[in-house]
Parts: C-alpha cells; sequence; structure tokens
C-alpha cells in the first residue's frame, strides 16, 4: 500500500484487489460515502495497484517508480480532476489552468503535498464551486494519446458532484467516454453526495459505499 496510515475497508479493497487479480475491473466507479472515511485514499490506491511494478501480498509495493509518483501527484497517466473556480476562463476552449490564480496553484500544490503524506487531508480550493467542462475536455484529449509504459490509465474526480452543479455541461460531456473508455482505462468518481449525480452518470458507474468507521 502506498499509505501507511489509511484504514482500509476490507471488504471492499478485497472486492477490488480480486476484481483487478481477475481482469475483471469495472471501468468506471463511484466512491461514495460521507466525508472522512478515505474514500479519496482508496482512489489513489487502486490507481497504484494496477500500476504497480512490483506488487505485494496482491497489495501495490508503495516504494517502485510508479507508487511513488502516483503518491505524489506526478504520474502521467493518473489524472487528477478538481472543482475549480470561474478565474479568467472565457470560453470552453481555454486551458483549464487558466482558471487558477498564482495564489490557487501554490495553495493546490500544497494541499497535494499534504494529501500525499496523510491519506484524510482535503483538497478544496478556494472559491472552487463547479468541475469545469474545460477540465473534461483536457482529460478526454489525454485519454486519446498513447501511455508511453503501457500502463494504465486513471482518471479520479475528486467532489465528483460538482460535475453537476450548478449545470450538468461537464457532466454530459463526460458522460460517452465514461460509457465507452479507450483500454485500459479506469474513472474513479468520489463524492460525498452522491444524491446530486445525475442518473446518466450513475448509470454508467459501479457504486460502492463506504460505510462511516467506527470509533
Amino acid at each position: 500500500m502506498i499509505y501507511n496510515s489509511l484504514i482500509i475497508h476490507d471488504s471492499i479493497w478485497s472486492n477490488i484487489s480480486k476484481a483487478v487479480n481477475s481482469n475483471r475491473l469495472s471501468h468506471a466507479f463511484i466512491f461514495h460515502g460521507s466525508n472522512g472515511v478515505g474514500k479519496e485514499a482508496h482512489a489513489i490506491e487502486l490507481a497504484a495497484l494496477i500500476n504497480c511494478n512490483s506488487k505485494i501480498n496482491n497489495n501495490a509495493c508503495g516504494n517502485c517508480i510508479s507508487c511513488k509518483k502516483i503518491k505524489s501527484f506526478q504520474h502521467s497517466d493518473v489524472k487528477f480532476v478538481f472543482p475549480y473556480p470561474r478565474g479568467k476562463i472565457t470560453s470552453q476552449n481555454d486551458p483549464s489552468i487558466r482558471a487558477l490564480t498564482e495564489k490557487n496553484i501554490l495553495q493546490l500544490r500544497k494541499m497535494m503535498v499534504n494529501k500525499g503524506a496523510d491519506p484524510y487531508a482535503r483538497i478544496e480550493i478556494d472559491d472552487a464551486r463547479t468541475i469545469l467542462i474545460n477540465s473534461i475536455r483536457e482529460i478526454k484529449k489525454d485519454l486519446n494519446l498513447s501511455s508511453i509504459d503501457k500502463s494504465w490509465k486513471v482518471v479520479i474526480i475528486f467532489d465528483s458532484e460538482k460535475l453537476c452543479f450548478p449545470q450538468q455541461t461537464s457532466a454530459n460531456a463526460l458522460l460517452k467516454v465514461l460509457e465507452e473508455p479507450p483500454p485500459k482505462t479506469v474513472f474513479v468518481l468520489v463524492t460525498s453526495n452522491i444524491s446530486l449525480l445525475t442518473d446518466t452518470i450513475l448509470s454508467r458507474c459501479q457504486q460502492i459505499y463506504f460505510p462511516p468507521l467506527s470509533s
């Protein structure tokens, strides 16, 4: 595992690892449950597991180049999508980075470092209320590019209910690739508010509920 301090939901993780080892992994998941149950970290662990070069007991080793890159948010084939503010975005074709100020970028980098160390750390950019269609279009372009080392491509969408709020434009832009992704591609939508996701998103994903942790 890449997170030593993550409290693993054993039954959930056992089913996921069995699906990976039997080559029967779903191409799209929704990890949902209340805040603080480790949904995001389990999604990152899944990305590490299917790309790990030196698995140990059917888990990611945490020490190979792939695992280290994923934990530091630097793996070229593992994409992270976050809600952004509107910033200087003026059209759907603008690069999503235009939504961020220099302060936002520094804030995001710091939060990524914290997330690499603490599986329960939050990544939440100031004034970020929606997942921009610009971000979804960039992901779709990236998925059409060949992977350099033949690794799996994983797209992890944080606070994914914001695909649908305040408008459903981003959710609609995601539907086709979510239903028919390129080979060796997995989507993981993470949310604490699954009721805000559209039926069309829900119907395309395997839903996994993360129950609250015991005291």
